[in-house]
């Protein structure tokens, strides 16, 4: 596990240097070391969020739409590792981290498609009981 923080395209340790043992609920086990994040570490990566956003408005929908398919992709090609990943750190079942981490697959797919043809309507869920919010700006 990483003992960073990536902010802004960068890896970053905690502004404080702490760091904690992130341990598996299944198994008690240590699975690695994580960085401890401050008030001012989520301060400095809403900053770089907010610096970002000028620019991700200034792209197209379409330019927009192909990024989000990047991270799908990406995903995608890590799939086992993050389900094991998921798996490790919340104790749950391989097949509920399957069925979450192709449930983000889906609904990055879905966000950029959406992205492209925005008509005032809201988005269907992937998941049967859940509602999806969408706020538009």
């Amino acid at each position: 596990m990483a003992s960073e923080h990536f902010v802004a395209g960068d890896w970053f340790p905690s502004l404080t240097g702490e760091t904690f043992t992130a341990d598996s609920p299944a198994t008690g086990e240590a699975i690695g070391e994580v960085a401890q994040g401050s008030r001012e570490d989520a301060q400095r990566a809403i900053a770089a969020a907010n610096d970002a956003a000028a620019g991700w408005a200034r792209t197209t929908a379409f330019e927009r739409a192909a990024f989000m398919h990047r991270i799908a992709d990406e995903v995608e090609r890590r799939r086992e590792h993050l389900v094991h990943t998921l798996t490790l750190d919340q104790g749950k079942p391989l097949h509920e981290s399957r069925d979450e981490v192709d449930e983000l697959v889906a609904y990055w797919r879905n966000a950029a498609e959406d992205g492209k043809r925005l008509e005032g309507r809201l988005a269907n869920s992937f998941t049967p009981g859940k509602r999806v919010l969408l706020v538009r700006r």
